[in-house]
């Protein structure tokens, strides 16, 4: 009886897995058509009045809504669609905490997940790494804007955990769209911050820095960390979110830049996903160690050792790890420049 039940289990969760594109696929599609902008303008409406307003077929829409209902993402009262409580608070275009550019990256990413059996037969990217950021420039404000919306979250954790007292200067290595250095700034009211990135990066970082109102504390500065020199003076250097698209040799040439620009008692914070040491979960990173291969050449997500050692070997000392939430799949490594 036991082994029948643990069977039936397994089969459950293949199952589960087998059809989990499907409701994603609902997710981005109701992110495209803009039924969460819509019910948040409208309120409680039915499926015929969602289909005039988008132009879309009512009982094809009806499916969708249903979909979404059940997906946890709607909810539904008598023949009437509102948004549930993650629709209101992180799929509404525009506001603080929003999603749905992130939502919307991550469709184009799911379709690049259909090209896994071929990278891992080859080892190679399913994407052509030199067409990414700094290429197409729709690319690149998509994919700068989405990091935004991602950040949201791991970033309020980062800045209420990470104890950065007594620090003044900050570089965000790879810091995209400012969005650690603006919430690192806000809950550190003596930090200034200098986002480094690309120019064609921190064109948009320096947009989503001045929506903040922080632009007299959060500067930028341009330059690519696989061939110039890191600016220096800083007493933090930041490097999140940013080593899992680099093979180990450049993380360590990371490492010794940021070495480099740290004024003696700096010291290095990596904020990652890491990978357990077994390289088996937690499946968030473990998933996004898949999209590394098929996105970056060299990328993956490094275990909190890796990241360590990566560390010691840019010169810097006692790497020590630190957990946030249990909601949160981010951590952060602290080391010392030890002058």
């Amino acid at each position: 009886m036991r082994r029948d039940r643990a069977r039936l289990d397994a089969r459950l969760r293949l199952t589960h897995l087998a059809i989990g594109g499907w409701a994603a696929q609902a997710l981005f599609a109701g992110n495209e058509l803009g039924v969460f902008d819509l019910l948040n303008e409208i309120g409680p409406a039915s499926q015929e009045e969602v289909a005039q307003r988008l132009g879309t077929e009512p009982d094809a829409t009806g499916r969708l809504l249903g979909a979404l209902v059940a997906a946890g993402v709607l909810e539904h009262e008598g023949d009437r669609f509102q948004n549930g409580l993650g629709a209101r608070e992180f799929l509404l275009s525009g506001s603080p905490e929003s999603m749905s550019t992130w939502v919307g990256l991550i469709h184009t990413w799911n379709e690049t997940f259909n090209n896994l059996a071929e990278s891992v037969r080859s080892g190679d990217p399913a994407e052509v790494p030199e067409e990414h950021l700094g290429i197409s420039d729709e690319y690149t404000r998509s994919f700068i804007l989405g990091m935004h919306d991602y950040a949201q979250g791991p970033g309020h954790e980062l800045a209420r955990h990470l104890d950065l007292k007594g620090r003044k200067r900050l570089l965000d290595v790879g810091g995209g769209p400012g969005t650690y250095s603006i919430l690192l700034a806000e809950a550190n009211p003596g930090l200034s911050c200098t986002v480094y990135d690309l120019p064609s990066v921190t064109t948009i970082a320096r947009e989503v820095i001045d929506k903040h109102g922080l632009s007299e504390r959060v500067s930028t500065f341009d330059g690519d960390y696989h061939t110039d020199d890191f600016p220096r003076g800083y007493d933090v250097v930041l490097v999140s979110n940013t080593l899992h698209q680099e093979d180990d040799e450049t993380c360590v040439r990371i490492m010794k830049q940021a070495y480099e620009s740290l004024e003696p008692g700096g010291i290095c914070v990596i904020h990652a996903m890491p990978m357990n040491e077994t390289k088996d979960g937690p499946l968030w990173p473990a998933l996004h160690n898949l999209l590394m291969l098929l996105v970056y050449r060299g990328g993956r997500a490094y275990t909190v050792g890796q990241y360590s050692d990566q560390l010691l070997a840019g010169g810097f000392t006692d790497p020590t790890h630190h957990t946030m939430s249990i909601y949160n799949a981010g951590s952060y490594i602290v080391a010392q420049r030890g002058d």
